[in-house]
């Protein structure tokens, strides 16, 4: 769980007709993260999460196949961001 004043992102890579996609790239961007390129590998439901974000403006890059599609998030403090990026 976050830390007090913390949040966090969850999500889901699916494809154009709302299948999960296993084993996509989640990179995330931008904020006030005091790292930079922190990854993730979506599980076989199509889920990633990043734990312990300070709050800011992300940017989230997902990628499989050789397709690659980013989404904006806001993460608040002690709440979570849901986001869903689908690959066509």
């Amino acid at each position: 769980m976050a830390g007090a004043g913390q949040g966090s992102i969850a999500g889901r890579v699916v494809d154009g007709a709302g299948r999960p996609i296993a084993g996509a790239t989640v990179a995330v961007t931008g904020g006030s993260q005091p790292y930079r390129d922190i990854a993730a590998v979506t599980k076989a439901d199509g889920r990633f999460h990043f734990g312990r974000m300070h709050p800011g403006q992300y940017r989230l890059a997902a990628r499989a196949k050789d397709e690659l599609r980013s989404a904006d998030v806001v993460v608040a403090a002690d709440q979570q961001a849901d986001v869903e990026i689908r690959l066509d």
